[in-house]
């Protein structure tokens, strides 16, 4: 029998990689159920970090508005946010720069490229909200 003090909850078999971090003493993780586009990611992570630095906000709520704010948000604001983004990385090389950022070129702002599941529904909570 392992030791559950950090994770009473969990069985004795680790199941995925989150259960693995809420075993070793994680109270929560954000997962994906499926694989993401690094832009997707990049702009839920950031949005959920922002929503999330307001101290009264649980993981749960963070977790949805990070969600809708990148259902609704146009190409321009995604543009401009992933650049931002990635100008705070010195270890960006070019290649991925260019790959993250290629599909936003030609930004318009009527137009929202993350409405699809695909892009924000993959993200989920596991352990305490």
């Amino acid at each position: 029998m392992r030791d559950r003090r950090h994770a009473p909850h969990l069985a004795d078999e680790l199941g995925s990689l989150a259960s693995g971090f809420l075993f070793a003493g994680a109270s929560s993780v954000i997962s994906t159920y499926w694989r993401v586009r690094d832009a997707s990611a990049l702009l839920f992570s950031d949005l959920f970090y922002t929503a999330r630095r307001r101290r009264d906000a649980s993981l749960a709520h963070c977790l949805d508005t990070a969600a809708r704010t990148l259902r609704t948000m146009s190409e321009q604001e995604a543009y401009a946010r992933l650049t931002g983004l990635l100008d705070t990385y010195d270890e960006v090389d070019v290649n991925r720069r260019r790959r993250v950022l290629a599909p936003f070129l030609n930004a318009r702002d009527d137009h929202r490229p993350f409405t699809s599941p695909v892009d924000w529904a993959a993200f989920f909570l596991t352990g305490r909200p």
